[in-house]
């Protein structure tokens, strides 16, 4: 997490303030992990998931790490393609790590996920995670 206190040119001295921070709607990462590496921007990379036959919900996990301390976040975006290759989500491009896609009675067979290394501002090492129910 990263704050900005930002204001006008007026604000010359000390300036203070509280914060308090909560957790909402938080989505742990759960489930095996099917690929992992590094992605930079630009980078496309296709995984393909094997999805058998009585799969009742497929959630997709895509967390990449980034430095917010030095850097502005980066965007790993997560695009879900059906066996018959129609877009079956596109829930994963966001602007969050961990982004995060659920299907529903997913067809039997290969799916894909389209990880696209949206913008980068160092190197970014992911990790894609499937939950199969």
């Amino acid at each position: 997490m990263k704050l900005g206190l930002m204001g006008d040119y007026s604000n010359e001295g000390d300036v203070s303030f509280r914060v308090r921070i909560t957790v909402e709607n938080y989505k742990e990462q759960s489930g095996e992990r099917i690929s992992n590496g590094v992605i930079n921007t630009g980078d496309v990379i296709v995984v393909p998931v094997n999805v058998p036959e009585g799969t009742s919900k497929a959630t997709f996990d895509l967390s990449w790490n980034r430095d917010w301390a030095h850097y502005p976040t980066s965007d790993v975006d997560m695009l879900i393609f059906a066996p018959d290759f129609s877009l079956a989500s596109w829930a994963g491009a966001t602007f969050s790590s961990p982004e995060r896609a659920v299907i529903t009675d997913p067809a039997a067979g290969t799916w894909y996920v389209l990880l696209d290394g949206y913008e980068t501002y160092k190197i970014a090492n992911y990790d894609l995670f499937l939950t199969l129910e």
